[in-house]
């Protein structure tokens, strides 16, 4: 089977990501621990051994994001007026280059790990869709094998109810859903912290991007 794996994600802009860890962290700070998200889940993905499809907002900051993963991964500019359009959109690009099962991750679960992955391809060899559900409500992986429009019959993205949203409206379409395990985002001061307790201690802190940046960071404000 043909699998891909679609990375979405906003370019790291200073000031127009991760705002909600402000003023807990800078714009700058934000921007930097976004873009070691965007590298150790990229990585997650790369593991996997499917092709990763890198889709990415807005679509006149390329060049910020193109440096943290190097020349040869393609990026595609997303496309549509909503998240459930953009992603819709995306799907429908992979199944068109000729895949014939697709997950989609984005850049705020930097916990994702190549086997969570793995499992959503496999929990497709039997269920329409598959969704990977977030503490908050919502869902941090979304999977199908072919262009499934009722996914989408959300009311509002970022609210608490859009996994069961979801997986209603997939019930609604008689489709069959699978969920596989949860993974904790990254959207908060508060999610920041529980990560950095997490992670204290672990190989996490040491060999990932993020567990060094958090290391960095935390002992600097320990200092100040």
């Amino acid at each position: 089977m043909d699998r891909a794996v679609i990375l979405f994600t906003r370019t790291p802009v200073p000031g127009e990501t991760k705002t909600r860890l402000m003023p807990f962290l800078s714009g700058e700070e934000c921007a930097q621990l976004h873009s070691c998200f965007i590298r150790d889940i990229y990585g997650a993905c790369a593991r996997t051994g499917a092709d990763v499809l890198v889709f990415y907002t807005p679509e006149d900051r390329r060049d910020i994001l193109a440096p943290l993963l190097g020349p040869d991964v393609p990026l595609t500019a997303q496309r549509g007026d909503g998240l459930g359009q953009r992603m819709d959109n995306a799907f429908r690009e992979a199944f068109a280059r000729g895949y014939e099962a697709a997950v989609l991750v984005g850049t705020d679960v930097p916990e994702l790990t190549a086997g969570a992955l793995e499992a959503a391809f496999a929990a497709l060899g039997d269920s329409d869709v598959v969704l990977g559900p977030t503490a908050d409500g919502g869902y941090y992986l979304i999977g199908m094998t072919r262009p499934q429009p009722a996914a989408w019959d959300v009311r509002r993205y970022g609210t608490g109810t859009v996994f069961d949203e979801t997986a209603a409206a997939l019930g609604r379409a008689g489709l069959r859903a699978a969920a596989v395990s949860p993974c904790r985002d990254v959207d908060t001061p508060e999610d920041l912290l529980a990560l950095w307790h997490a992670w204290a201690g672990t190989a996490a802190m040491t060999e990932t991007h993020t567990g060094r940046w958090l290391a960095e960071k935390f002992a600097e404000r320990r200092e100040g």
